[in-house]
């Protein structure tokens, strides 16, 4: 495999920052992200093709300009319909871009990112016209060593002398890409780990103070036959019922959510989601909360109910 690079105007994958526009198709505004890249990109990046075509030398000097959109901003702009061939942009003085390919997915800010739209435009380097690139990709053969990287450098300076270059692996980009996403994760999961903490220990103490106080009801149900397994189930199916009541009250608040949301950020699929997976940790808490105090109401005998009073 020979080395590739590819460049242009683009900012390199889990770089921050990029360019960002939309467009008007049947009177839906589209936001996008795109960059400017050349023909090797998609090799370099092994990006998969799913309809149509990359760049190539066939786009030189054509218009409408070529450009290569992922399959999110397909489904987007054109639904069901065949992507390949569509014109955008296209008004008064400006030809557009035609479609000439869809790649599967893309994302730029890593894994985590929200999938988005995203288009790229053909760079060519070749023109004297066009701006020399800020970045580049080099994809190079397994196992090549930080030796490459000063030879690589030494070779741009000869090059560009009034420029200065950095390298790094995009390995290390990804990592710390990573650690921006993973950060306020792992923060918001600690300080969440602890309110959940503090509301259990509160839920446990309640209940245990609630069965305290109806020691003579559970001791007059142990008189009339009730068994262990019947207290628990007493106690635990009380604790779910209520708690039931509280999240209908909560889910019904919720649901307002969508109809009041101002920037219209609240994807309703993600949230429906969200309330169920909160739901089942709800009940699994409370449920977790209230093993002990039915043990402790199950221990109940008879004659605790006479010496209550």
């Amino acid at each position: 495999m020979r080395d590739r690079t590819i460049g242009g105007r683009a900012r390199r994958p889990y770089d921050f920052g990029g360019s960002y526009t939309q467009t008007k198709i049947d009177g839906r505004e589209i936001p996008y992200q795109q960059d400017e890249v050349t023909d090797d990109f998609a090799d370099v990046l092994s990006l998969e093709i799913v309809r149509g075509r990359w760049f190539s030398r066939e786009d030189d000097g054509v218009s409408p300009a070529p450009m290569v959109i992922n399959a999110y901003l397909a489904n987007e702009m054109f639904g069901m319909e065949d992507p390949v061939g569509k014109i955008v942009g296209q008004g008064d003085d400006d030809p557009g871009n035609r479609v000439v390919g869809v790649v599967s997915e893309f994302r730029k800010d890593g894994e985590f990112s929200s999938p988005s739209g995203f288009a790229f435009h053909r760079a060519n380097l070749n023109d004297p016209k066009s701006r020399p690139p800020r970045q580049m990709l080099v994809k190079v053969k397994a196992g090549t060593g930080a030796a490459f990287e000063e030879k690589l450098v030494g070779r741009l300076q000869q090059v560009a002398r009034g420029w200065s270059f950095e390298v790094e692996p995009v390995a290390d980009a990804r990592d710390r890409m990573l650690r921006v996403w993973l950060s306020p994760l792992a923060t918001g999961g600690l300080v969440a780990l602890f309110l959940l903490l503090m509301v259990g220990l509160g839920l446990t103490g309640v209940l245990w103070q609630n069965v305290t106080r109806r020691t003579r009801e559970i001791g007059l149900r142990r008189v009339q036959g009730a068994t262990v397994w019947d207290i628990h189930r007493q106690i635990l199916g009380e604790l779910l019922v209520v708690t039931t009541l509280a999240l209908l009250v909560g889910s019904v608040i919720v649901l307002q959510i969508p109809l009041i949301d101002p920037f219209g950020i609240v994807n309703v699929s993600d949230l429906a989601t969200a309330i169920i997976v909160s739901a089942g940790l709800i009940y699994a808490l409370t449920f977790l909360c209230g093993l002990y105090p039915s043990v402790l109401a199950a221990r109940v005998q008879p004659v605790d109910a006479l010496r209550h009073d």
